[in-house]
């Protein structure tokens, strides 16, 4: 989704802003750093339809149009950032645990240690596991793949096979790291589960509450499953 929103931003805004800022910083409506009209990139159909000779001419309607685009693709990054947390810790690092940057030297500049997402997901690993996680990942770039494991692999296969791989000659293994990074990238829910939710979304947005705002929806949630839980209902529950 980063890389998405992204590439919407770029379609009408400076490339030099959107490189330069950080993604959670990023404001689709700052007017300053929009491209000029002609500049923006709405698609090669639409470039064609501009150059129609009935058109071409026309620039109070090429004005009107780009206008319209822009503040179409301005309510979808709105819609966008209301829906994921770009300053989120996990959504930053998770990145790069996709095989082709892990393998990487370089990567390790940027992401020394995996400690920051093991304090994000303390679930997930002990601390007596922290370090030996870190060392397995830091020694990764070092490791040359057997042939059956390809960087190219999607990233649950590739760290799937990376776990069934014994030390060997070159003296290394990642079980470890591996173990971590599957139990990263799962969700811990079942498809059930997100059904029910959603149901309960429904009953909530009705036509007469649709422009709710998650983090709304996300209390009422909260509120329903704390009224309901052990031994308690409506009746019996005893607000703190």
């Amino acid at each position: 989704m980063c890389k998405i929103y992204q590439e919407i931003l770029e379609t009408y805004m400076s490339t030099d802003y959107v490189y330069r800022t950080n993604l959670s910083e990023r404001d689709p409506c700052y007017v300053s750093h929009r491209l000029r009209p002609e500049n923006m990139y709405f698609g090669v159909e639409v470039r064609k339809m501009l150059d129609q000779v009935e058109i071409r001419n026309n620039e109070k309607l090429k004005s009107d149009f780009a206008t319209t685009c822009t503040d179409f693709l301005i309510e979808g990054c709105k819609e966008i950032r209301k829906r994921f947390d770009f300053s989120d810790p996990v959504l930053k690092l998770v990145s790069y645990l996709n095989p082709s940057k892990a393998m990487l030297r370089k990567t390790r500049d940027i992401v020394p240690s995996l400690m920051p997402l093991m304090n994000a997901l303390p679930r997930i690993a002990s601390s007596d596991q922290h370090q030996i996680i870190d060392d397995e990942w830091r020694q990764l770039p070092s490791f040359e793949p057997p042939a059956d494991i390809d960087v190219n692999d999607p990233v649950d296969i590739f760290w799937a096979k990376l776990l069934e791989c014994e030390e060997g000659d070159q003296g290394m293994t990642f079980k470890n790291v591996s173990k971590f990074v599957l139990e990263t990238i799962s969700l811990p829910h079942s498809n059930a589960d997100s059904e029910r939710i959603f149901s309960k979304i429904n009953l909530i947005k009705t036509k007469a509450r649709n422009k709710m705002t998650i983090s709304t929806v996300n209390g009422v949630l909260l509120a329903k499953q704390r009224v309901r839980g052990k031994e308690n209902d409506c009746t019996t529950y005893n607000p703190s």
